[in-house]
């Protein structure tokens, strides 16, 4: 009888090891079956292939001489797996050997709500919400590339060379754009001129009446010692970034 007993345990252990044995193996093929999903989606969207864009700047432009901006192509998205996790391809000093670069900076807005949708898409423990804002077949990075040897004929060069790479679609120079100078008289004189303007053609203002801008004259016209600068910036309240 004990024998028996035995022998039944023997049966009950044998059968659950099968149990977990059977269980470890399907998690492996189905992580293993997920890779290649992942995998094989980043590659069909790479296929679509899209023309470079080439810069036109020269030597003439105004530009930073040490920086470039780097605009990736959908070959430039792709997907990686790390600790069984989707997750997108980051980008160092190394990716760009044929440069002799300083640093590079991710510049690419909504990069963490994209990670997180990609992230979530193809991992089952994690819920994915179809509404999500970043559309993945248009989500393009852009990287902040800066140089080693500072001059503008080298970030041309440079430009040249990203600009045959597979996974770039555009990379250009650093734009500098000066605002002008005034002194405190050629400030006056503009506050002056354009007072004279608003009160040749006050019709012509639609935001005067909407401050009453009128009533405030009443009381005073200003100072022409006090100099006073407006920054007016239109922004979509409701982009994803805000």
């Amino acid at each position: 009888m004990k024998n028996l007993k035995t022998k039944k345990n023997f049966y009950v252990i044998l059968f659950t090891l099968a149990i977990v044995i059977a269980i470890l193996v399907a998690l492996f093929f189905m992580q293993q079956t997920q890779e290649r999903v992942i995998i094989a989606d980043a590659t069909s969207r790479n296929r679509q292939v899209e023309s470079t864009i080439y810069s036109v700047a020269t030597l003439e432009d105004s530009f930073c001489e040490s920086t470039i901006l780097v605009t990736l192509n959908r070959q430039g998205n792709i997907y990686s797996i790390q600790d069984g996790a989707a997750t997108l391809r980051e980008f160092t000093i190394a990716d760009f050997c044929e440069l002799n670069l300083y640093s590079i900076e991710e510049l690419t807005p909504g990069l963490n709500l994209a990670q997180t949708q990609i992230a979530s898409k193809y991992n089952r423990h994690m819920a994915y919400n179809e509404s999500w804002s970043v559309d993945l077949d248009s989500f393009r990075r852009i990287l902040f590339l800066t140089l080693n040897d500072s001059c503008k004929e080298n970030v041309l060069y440079s430009i040249r060379l990203i600009e045959q790479r597979s996974d770039v679609l555009a990379a250009e120079v650093n734009f500098l754009t000066y605002i002008p100078s005034y002194s405190s008289v050629e400030y006056a004189n503009l506050i002056t001129a354009n007072s004279a303007m608003q009160q040749a053609n006050p019709n012509d203002q639609w935001a005067l009446g909407r401050i009453n801008a009128q009533c405030a004259w009443s009381i005073t016209k200003g100072c022409n010692s006090v100099i006073v600068g407006v920054v007016d910036t239109g922004i979509q309240a409701d982009h994803p970034c805000f």
